[in-house]
Order: C-alpha cells, then sequence, then structure tokens
C-alpha cells in the first residue's frame, strides 16, 4: 500500500469518527409521561434526576421501525425508574421542551439510586 490509499484510509476515518460525535447528549433523565399523539408522534415528558423542570422530548414517527424500540427502552426506564440518556443533532438544546426534532439515540442507563 502506497503512502496516498494510507492517508485516504485515516482521513475516511476520522470523517467517520467526526460524524459519529456529532451530536448532543441529554442525559441523566428519568421519564415521567410518555404520550403517542394521534399524528403518530412519539412523545416523552423527561425530568433530570427526577428533581428539575420537566421537558417534553420528541423521541419520533410511530412509523419509523426504530421508533417501536425506543417505546420499549421508554416503558422499561419508566417502569423501573432507570434514567436514559437521549443523543439529538447539534444546536438541540435539552433544558427546554422540542416537539420537532426527533431523537437520534435512546439508551437506557443503570439507576443513579
Amino acid at each position: 500500500m502506497t503512502i496516498k490509499p494510507r492517508i485516504y484510509a485515516l482521513f475516511v476515518l476520522f470523517s467517520v469518527q467526526a460524524m459519529s460525535v456529532q451530536a448532543i447528549e441529554c442525559s441523566n433523565l428519568y421519564v415521567e409521561k410518555i404520550q403517542i399523539e394521534n399524528n403518530g408522534k412519539l412523545l416523552a415528558k423527561t425530568q433530570v434526576n427526577n428533581a428539575g423542570v420537566a421537558t417534553w422530548r420528541y423521541i419520533g414517527e410511530m412509523s419509523r421501525p426504530e421508533v417501536n424500540g425506543m417505546l420499549s427502552v421508554l416503558l422499561t426506564a419508566y417502569a423501573t425508574n432507570n434514567p436514559i440518556s437521549l443523543s439529538y443533532p447539534v444546536g438541540y438544546d435539552c433544558h427546554v421542551s422540542n416537539y420537532n426534532v426527533a431523537a437520534e439515540k435512546l439508551r437506557l442507563m443503570p439507576s443513579l439510586n
């Protein structure tokens, strides 16, 4: 392998890594309410540490296959009182309600209690 293909391979690797970290992480959220609207939007009302201001978050459209899995994680978090972590695009504000920007990732976190 010559130098040019190696440099190109490194460039592609770093580009992929850079794209994967381009997200805002809203973590340590407790699910307070889950709502599915008649237009198919899945929303979750979350609170940081069970002690802050609760905000509504748009999870995604129920017509998308991955959102059914996200609903399962939300239900598990609600039933077990475990926190979740949500990833959103850069520029998302974790401190205010948002009904339009869909979550990119949803993760169940271990309980802090």
